[in-house]
């Protein structure tokens, strides 16, 4: 039985002038066929292997792990069996990735791979013709990690308009034209709508509709086709480099690479919500739109979204769509499809908004200078020694080139500070940052927690910068609290020629609260970097800025540094801990790496043997749960193994949803109680929670009681669970993190029924095992016993 055909009404362009007046007809209908991979002839491909014209491409990706899931290829116009110009266009799916996987979808035959591999390269191959994609460079990295089929004569559609911008739709609007007077673009939102989401989702089997998903990622590459042939486009494609991932031009090794690089960053970007709720409260409209005021960071209204608003109204509610204008902190303009009067309205808690963020600022980088290397352009990605010895040391080891400058200098000595005492394992550390060899040129400190990483970074910064052998130190991080703790350890010390670096997004309206006096001077925030005075900066050796630890960071992420730095980079310092907090998204994706996890580079790692801030009955915990016996504890620590430093809160509250977080009501009530306690005795606190709906809910607890909440509520980097068992405390590394913030004296509020059932077997389960045989019951308060004060210390 041969495969269905389909037929797709292209939605993207309306024809104005006569010349392109078959948009507006049956001409630019798309005749569609889906075929299974196993089910893929000669005869079906034939016309696309033997067309002299340009092919547009698109690609689909499985639902659960992103890969490629569908591949579309879009003729020119040509004539059907009836007489009429159509587009054709084949969508071949891989459920078993062309063999590389089992399926279990009853659609799949048994076939031969290899032939139908063959067929689809010889179409991506062809040297008379080029074919054409939006973002070309991953997906041509995708057929090849994927699929292992590489291709030659790629077109990237962006590439012909530099100065327009990466999105699908500023592209189009460079190459259509905004004055063209013979075709017309679709509205912003329906061209959005093809490009913004490429998952792909199979119809039911012989149903003769196409799903949305389908259909989007056909226009997608009907659109590229047409853009190949359309006014003088062939002028400016001409100049694009083709992309050409043959092996005469590209090793598997490279590829490899570089699809890893990609993949991570295609998967951590569809980790995103496609759509998200804000909490938000509202006031009166003004010109610009419905005014409101965003409630959580972590889902914060961002500018130029598809936003559904629900109002209420004397007979229920009413629903309104509209899009988000500007957004300054935590307030933001809602441009709604009605007017509303100059009444205050109460938004009813929820404004629910479309769209994923674009890349930052080093992940656009790093696509770019994938993008030039599969172009084969210019400054060639892997004559870079950094970029080498981090990937691709020959044989495992790492070398670099001859330097002249530090070949005949000694590396500077550290020098002990009564005031500020090293134990051996920090200042071994610390010589190995300021060792001059080129086989120290990247060295790895893992710091578990209390170990003095950030004492240990605040020495070398003294004594690197008092040396002269390091003209330039920048101290970066993937979190804002991290840089800011680094930031307030320089300034304890007395060492000011540093400055900070802040996104004006992180801190205006929401954190400034969190940068004290002491450091308040030396901070410059991203919307004065256009016009800052040199002054400001000038003659500073130290910079500061968010790219926490290095565990945090995938390494993938250092390749833009290590490309726009090539020439002056001279030594990395990678200080962090992988039993703490991993590369963000790694719990979904599982395969994630942060550098603690690159063999070769095991050879240059060093560890901090002594944690100086919990007691050592909770320091011995750990050592022997998280870091195999190898993390000792200070033997002075002021609280002795005769007073509980851990206790134990039982609360029978249940967890609830709020947005896409939780909130526990008992026990937020619960802590703020203790919280009002612990002020009371003038003792100071912090307060930790793994989701951040509880952690701004108990904030706002503080403030209404009265209580000092600047600088008190935190939550471990944003996590959310995802299950309704043990959920995040199942997590190792992000339950070591919770635990190991305290000094002298930790409450954890949690629930005996938990701990006793699908809790026991956690990172807490087990503490709460080992007090139990250290002080029996006497580990557990009920709320009363707080409340009547019975504290961890007197």
């Amino acid at each position: 039985m041969p495969p269905l055909v389909h037929i797709v009404n292209q939605t993207l362009l309306t024809g104005i002038s006569d010349r392109y007046s078959h948009l507006n007809t049956r001409e630019s209908q798309i005749e569609v066929v889906v075929c299974d991979e196993s089910k893929i002839t000669a005869g079906i491909v034939k016309s696309f292997i033997n067309s002299a014209k340009p092919l547009g491409i698109s690609a689909g990706l499985d639902p659960k792990d992103k890969t490629v899931f569908a591949l579309v290829i879009c003729s020119s116009l040509e004539k059907t069996k009836s007489g009429e110009s159509r587009h054709r266009c084949l969508v071949v799916e891989f459920p078993t990735l062309l063999g590389r996987c089992t399926s279990t979808n009853p659609r799949s035959q048994a076939f031969l791979p290899e032939p139908v591999h063959e067929m689809i390269e010889r179409i991506l191959c062809r040297p008379v013709a080029a074919f054409y994609a939006f973002d070309l460079a991953p997906l041509a990295l995708a057929l090849y990690r994927d699929l292992r089929i590489r291709v030659t004569e790629g077109v990237d559609i962006q590439s012909a308009c530099p100065n327009a911008g990466r999105r699908p739709i500023d592209a189009l609007s460079d190459l259509i034209g905004k004055t063209n007077t013979d075709v017309a673009l679709a509205g912003a939102d329906s061209i959005n709508e093809v490009f913004e989401d490429r998952t792909y989702i199979r119809g039911r089997y012989a149903s003769a509709q196409l799903t949305p998903s389908q259909t989007n990622i056909i226009q997608q590459a009907w659109i590229s086709q047409f853009l190949a042939e359309f006014e003088n486009s062939e002028q400016q494609f001409a100049v694009v480099p083709r992309i050409d991932t043959s092996t005469a031009k590209i090793s598997d090794k490279k590829l490899d690479i570089l699809g890893k690089w990609d993949a991570d960053a295609l998967r951590l970007h569809y980790l995103q919500p496609l759509e998200t709720e804000h909490v938000v409260t509202s006031g009166a409209e003004d010109s610009s739109g419905l005014q409101v005021k965003s409630q959580l960071f972590k889902n914060k209204l961002r500018s130029n979204r598809r936003i559904q608003v629900q109002l209420p109204t004397e007979h229920g509610f009413i629903n309104l769509s509209g899009r988000t204008g500007g957004v300054e902190g935590r307030s933001a303009s809602l441009q709604v499809s009605r007017d509303l009067g100059s009444s205050t309205f109460q938004v009813s808690g929820r404004v629910t908004s479309r769209g994923r963020d674009g890349p930052t600022r080093a992940g656009t980088k790093k696509a770019d200078a994938i993008l030039r290397a599969l172009q084969g352009q210019a400054d060639p990605l892997f004559d870079n020694p950094w970029v080498t010895n981090f990937w691709d040391p020959p044989n495992g080891i790492m070398s670099w080139p001859k330097r002249a400058k530090h070949s005949n200098l000694d590396s500077p000595s550290v020098s002990e500070t009564p005031q500020r005492p090293l134990n051996s394992s920090q200042i071994f550390a610390i010589e190995k940052m300021l060792s001059l060899r080129d086989c120290d040129r990247i060295i790895l400190i893992r710091g578990p927690p209390g170990s003095g990483k950030t004492s240990v970074i605040s020495r070398f910064v003294e004594i690197a910068t008092a040396s002269n052998h390091f003209p330039g130190i920048w101290l970066v991080a993937q979190s804002n609290v991290a840089v800011k703790n680094i930031a307030e350890k320089l300034a304890s010390i007395g060492f000011t020629n540093w400055r900070l670096l802040i996104s004006k997004d992180f801190h205006y309206e929401w954190h400034e609260h969190l940068y004290g006096h002491d450091i308040q001077d030396k901070l410059i925030r991203s919307d004065e970097f256009p016009k800052i005075s040199i002054s400001r900066y000038s003659g500073c050796q130290v910079m500061l800025c968010t790219l926490n630890e290095a565990s945090q960071i995938e390494i993938g992420d250092f390749m833009s540094v290590f490309n726009s730095a090539a020439k002056t980079l001279q030594k990395m310092c990678l200080i962090g801990d992988d039993k703490q907090l991993p590369p963000h998204g790694q719990e979904d994706l599982g395969d994630l790496q942060s550098v603690f996890e690159l063999e070769h580079l095991h050879d240059h790692l060093y560890l901090l043997n002594t944690q100086y801030r919990m007691p050592p009955q909770m320091g011995d915990f750990i050592s022997t749960a998280v870091y195999d016996g190898l993390l000792k504890s200070n033997p002075q620590h002021p609280i002795s193994d005769q007073v509980i430093a851990c206790r134990l809160v039982d609360i029978s509250g249940t967890e609830q949803m709020e947005g896409d977080s939780f909130v526990n009501l008992e026990e937020a009530l619960a802590v703020s109680k203790l919280a009002t306690f612990i002020q009371d005795a003038g003792k100071n606190y912090r307060i930790v929670t793994p989701y951040d709906s509880q952690r701004n809910h108990i904030e706002n607890l503080l403030k209404e009681n009265g209580l000092d909440w600047h600088d008190k509520c935190f939550n471990v980097d944003s996590f959310q669970v995802r299950s309704y068992t043990e959920g995040f405390l199942k997590n190792l590394r992000r339950t070591n993190v919770m635990l190991t913030r305290f000094r002298r004296g930790m409450f954890i509020f949690t629930s005996k029924k938990f701990l006793s059932g699908p809790g026991s077997s956690t990172l807490v389960g087990n503490l709460l095992k080992y007090f139990e045989g250290k002080v029996g019951s006497g580990i557990w308060l009920d709320m009363k016993e707080v409340e009547e004060g019975k504290l961890v210390l007197k």
